[in-house]
């Protein structure tokens, strides 16, 4: 069986949020109970205490840097993000910003 360029890409993106949520868990071991994993996309949602959510998501392959990190508001933001290091540097920040 050989796979589609498309599904090699798509496999790609959930290997790499697999490493996020594994790095992320790393990092903070009762995340684990905390991170959703979406069923159709690259997406990761981390809860917060406050009953909203960090959102890591993958963006399409135009994108300057691959992976961003949406934290909800006032005022919401996105960072755009260059590695995993950095990644879980701001999901972490934004957890603890809500603590």
């Amino acid at each position: 069986m050989f796979l589609t360029p498309d599904q090699v890409a798509a496999f790609g993106d959930w290997l790499e949020r697999e490493r996020i949520r594994q790095d992320l868990i790393a990092a903070r071991p009762e995340l684990a109970e905390r991170i959703e994993l979406d069923e159709l996309r690259p997406l990761l949602r981390i809860l917060r205490c406050r009953g909203s959510a960090v959102l890591v998501a993958r963006l399409d392959d135009s994108a300057p840097t691959p992976w961003v990190v949406g934290v909800p508001g006032p005022p919401a933001v996105v960072h755009d993000v260059a590695t995993r290091a950095e990644l879980v540097r701001r999901v972490l920040g934004a957890l603890d910003a809500t603590a």
